[in-house]
This record gives structure tokens, sequence and C-alpha cells, in this order.
């Protein structure tokens, strides 16, 4: 009766605790339910030990480290797994009593690797690997040594935690143990991720994604193709990365998990933005704000927020942007990387207006907040604007600190990016010839990837070079295409606004100056919302008319 009532305990949990699982990565208000069976699961255990039923002890260990995961509760799980071994005793241990022992012990080294215990993480693999386990036990040694990694990825320490998923993945390769070379895989891509090691993040990934088609296993493949998606943002491969993401959020439906489906939106929009897509980002970011307001998960709501705000200043939608920026500042819990979010898309504000001071101030204090994935978009900003206040030391030295980590890095959109303002440089400078190269390769690379603002900017600013040098027949080819992409729609995001209609229309007027007042009349309206915020002088000596140090001036005023 006893060992039946022990099953009936573990069963309902184990039906429940996988249901939740399975529902949100998050877990949600719904897992509350499992805290009332938790005392059943500890009458369960003592019921199987008093009866010397081992088996049952082990389901019980298994639903101990899922509930202790799910609850997010590592120290109870810390202390829980101790006490356990520790009633063990000592050997010797037939095949079920070893598999409890090894189940035991990597329960706790999961559980202290949550708690960033790396010390009590390696006592328990230590424990592990000297338990001697066979080929049978091959998924606790290989669990082992993964935790053991993922503990040393948490403290920095890649080099040894490297060596430790090494360790696991040829313990999981000789016993042909698919499922956990996957789980391999990805955190050897995580490793390589942190460390800035961008090929070899993907690499790995891909190799997890490889194994985990075999077993089918729909949260683990959502998961990587976020990673891979993620990479190949930073790459600048916006079309993939938008493939990644949009099957990684239909496994997420699939799966029923709406947080991650959630957080997967975020990640596209921004992917969307950085393209130059700003109405798609904005739909996903907006989409994904709603669920996680709902669901009070603020943080990542947050993260929407901004997403929200960002694509209302590209589009010059100032009235909502103001209206998201103080629901944003009522936040009482950001995060520095959130913070520094906010005070980017101020100074991007500011840019807009004109106010490069008060936009330098505000990246620049963005900069001492956080070294994310993005912050080499925050330095071009910052560059763009230090070139605009005419500090061109610190532009120069900026350009040429970001443009050696983005060639290290593999990051195509900030390689753009820097190369058209080196172009931008040299032609303010004096030197149009020494500006055609870095110029070419940003127009070239943007307009591979789709990133239409960074196409405009810098084709915009190519013509004008080869008006400068006399191309007029390269101009004029420049010129066609951004004319014509500017009769399919007005572009948002563009890096410079005001230099972008300042040098076509100096190239329009020209080449083509019959149609200089249809450019004239779309400048005039993309910039009237500018305008109304600052007095109409200022605008007209920020946007009409060039710094006289900057060799040249418009050739008709607006």
């Amino acid at each position: 009766t006893e060992r039946r009532l022990a099953d009936y305990y573990l069963t309902w949990f184990e039906e429940r605790g996988v249901a939740f699982k399975d529902l949100s990565g998050q877990a949600g208000p719904a897992l509350a339910s499992l805290d009332r069976a938790y005392e059943n699961l500890r009458l369960a255990w003592l019921l199987a030990g008093q009866h010397g039923l081992v088996t049952l002890q082990h389901r019980v260990a298994n639903a101990w480290l899922q509930y202790h995961i799910l609850r997010s509760r590592a120290q109870d799980g810390v202390e829980l797994f101790t006490a356990a071994i520790a009633a063990l005793g000592t050997g010797p241990d037939d095949s079920a009593q070893l598999a409890l022992r090894l189940r035991l012990h990597v329960g706790a080294a999961r559980m202290y690797g949550r708690l960033n215990q790396t010390a009590q993480v390696v006592s328990h693999v230590e424990a592990v690997i000297g338990l001697n386990p066979g080929p049978e036990h091959v998924d606790e040694l290989a669990r082992a040594y993964l935790f053991w990694g993922l503990s040393l990825q948490d403290v920095g320490a890649y080099a040894e935690a490297d060596q430790a998923m090494l360790r696991g993945l040829a313990e999981a390769q000789a016993a042909n143990a698919s499922h956990l070379e996957a789980d391999f895989y990805r955190g050897l891509g995580n490793s390589a991720s942190y460390q800035g090691d961008l090929p070899g993040s993907r690499h790995y990934w891909e190799l997890s994604l490889q194994h985990l088609d075999k077993q089918a296993s729909p949260r683990g493949m959502a998961a990587t193709l976020g990673n891979l998606a993620e990479a190949c943002t930073q790459s600048g491969e916006f079309d993939q990365a938008r493939r990644y993401f949009g099957q990684a959020i239909e496994l997420f439906e699939l799966i029923h998990d709406q947080s991650s489906w959630a957080r997967c939106l975020n990640m596209l929009a921004r992917a969307e933005l950085l393209q130059g897509d700003v109405a798609a980002g904005a739909s996903h970011y907006a989409a994904a704000n709603e669920y996680l307001t709902e669901a009070n998960e603020t943080q990542f709501a947050l993260d929407s927020a901004h997403g929200l705000l960002e694509a209302a200043l590209l589009t010059g939608a100032y009235d909502q942007a103001a209206q998201l920026l103080a629901e944003i500042e009522k936040q009482t819990t950001i995060r520095p990387g959130q913070q520094a979010a906010l005070q980017v898309l101020q100074g991007r504000y500011f840019m807009l207006l004109g106010r490069y001071a008060e936009a330098q101030a505000e990246l620049t204090a963005a900069l001492t907040l956080t070294d994310d994935i993005f912050v080499l978009q925050t330095e071009f900003l910052a560059a763009l604007v230090a070139w605009r206040l005419d500090d061109l030391a610190t532009a120069t030295a900026t350009i040429e600190r970001c443009l050696a980590t983005a060639r290290d890095e593999n990051r195509g959109l900030e390689l753009a990016q820097f190369s058209w303002l080196v172009g931008q440089m040299k032609l303010y400078a004096g030197e149009p010839a020494a500006a055609v190269a870095a110029l070419a390769e940003a127009a070239d690379w943007s307009r591979r990837q789709g990133v239409t603002p960074l196409w405009l900017q810098s084709s915009a600013t190519l013509s004008l070079v080869e008006l400068e040098l006399g191309h007029a027949k390269q101009a004029g080819e420049i010129l066609a295409g951004v004319v014509a992409a500017l009769a399919v729609g007005e572009p948002a995001g563009l890096p410079d606004p005001f230099l972008f209609y300042e040098q076509l229309l100096q190239v329009m007027a020209s080449l083509q100056p019959a149609r200089v007042s249809v450019i004239r009349a779309a400048a005039q309206q993309q910039f009237r919302a500018q305008q109304a915020l600052i007095s109409g002088h200022h605008a007209q000596q920020r946007f009409l008319h060039a710094d006289s140090s900057r060799q040249f001036v418009m050739r008709e005023p607006l």
C-alpha cells in the first residue's frame, strides 16, 4: 500500500511537472500547484527508503531536481540533495543504488551551479567521476561534466569550461548519446559567443541543431535556433537571422511557451530595426510587449518598450516617443543595460534635433553602463556625434578602435557603418579620392544585406564624392538608385538624416536640377517635426547649411 501511495505521489507530480515545463519556460503561476505536492515528494522518499525501493527513490530525486529548477529554489535544492547523499551513507552499491547516488550528486552539482558556487560543483562532479560509472550510467557522467562546464562559464573561466564540456562530449559520443551531444555543442557555442568567437559559436550551435533534429526536441531546437539567429544578427546577416527567429517562434508557439515566444519576438524586432525594417520591428515589439506586460514579466516588457521607443524615434512619431519615454522612466527596477539603452535612445533623440552636445552626454553615460553585444552601435553613434561637434581626434580614435573590433568579431553591420563614417570624414577633410573605397564598401555591403537606411546614406555620400572627383556618370548612376528608392517610401532609420538630404540635394542640384524641388519637399516633410521642436533659426543653421569648416554648403536653400 505504501509503495502504491509513493508511486501515486510521484506519478501525479511527474505528469504535472512535465506539462508545466512544456507550457512555459517561466512556468508561470500554474506551477504554484506543485508546491502543494512537494511534501508528498518528501513522504514518497521516506516510504521508498523504508522499504528499500531504490528505483522509486531515483524517481523522487528526478522530481526534486525538476521541482527546484522550475521553482528557482536552488538553495533549498542544495540542502535537500546534500542531506539525501549523507543519508545514503557509503557503499558498496548495486547498480540501482549506484544510479541513485549518481543522480543525487548530479542534482547537487546542478543546484550549486545555479548558485554560482563552482567549488562545490567541482566537488560533486569529482564524486561522480570517483564512482567509476559504466556505460549504462553515461547520462549522469556526461551531465556532471555539462553542469561543471556551465558553472565555470558563469564565473568567466571559459578555457576550463571548454575542457569540462569536451570531456563530457567525448563520453556522450562514446555512448552514441545524441541528445547529450546536442547539449554539449550548445554549451560550447555559448562559451565561444561569450569570448567573442562568432564563427566558433555558430559552428557549435549548428552541430547542436543537427543532433537535436535526430531526437526532435522542439524546446532545444527553438533555443538553439534563437542562438543562431542572434549570431546572424551580430554578423549583420539579417535575412538569415529573421528566418532562424521565425522558426524558433513557430516552435515556441507549438509547445505553447508564450514567455519564450515573446522574448524571441523582442530579439526578432531588434534585428528588424537594425536592418531598417522599422514597421515590422515595431509590430513585433508591440506584440511582445502586450504579452509580457500582461504576464507581469516587467524586465522583458521593458526591453519591448525600449524597442517601441526607438521605432517611434526612427519614424518621427515624437508624441508617441514622449509618451513611451515617460512610461519607461516610471519603472522602479531597471538593469544597467536597460538604463544604458534608454540613454542611447535619448541620445538619438537629441541627434535628430541636431543637439549634438546633449546627445554626446547621453551616449557617453550609456557607454559606462554596458558592454553588451550591441555596444558597437552606441560607439558608432558616439563617433558620429563627435565628428558633428568637430572633435575629430575623438571620432578618429573611436573609429579606429571599433573597426578593429568589428573585423575581429566579423560584425558586418558595424564594419559598414564605420566605413561610411571614415569616408564621410575623408570627404569633409578634402580627401574625396581617399573616401571612395570605404564608401563603396559600406554601400555594397548594406545593399547585399538589405540594410536600406545605411545603403541610402552611404550611397548619397558616395555620389557626392564621385561628383567632387569629376565622375558625373558614376554619381548619376548612384543618384538614380537613391531617388528610385525614395519614390517607394520615405526612409526611416538613416544614421544622419540631416546629412543625407543635404548631400543628396547637392548632387541633384548639379545633375538633376529639375527634380530638386521633389526631394526638397520630401526633406521639408521629414524635418517638419524636428523643426517644430527647436527654433527655426537653429534648425536652418543645423540642417540647411553645412559648417563652413567642412568645405562646402548647400548650393540652394530649401
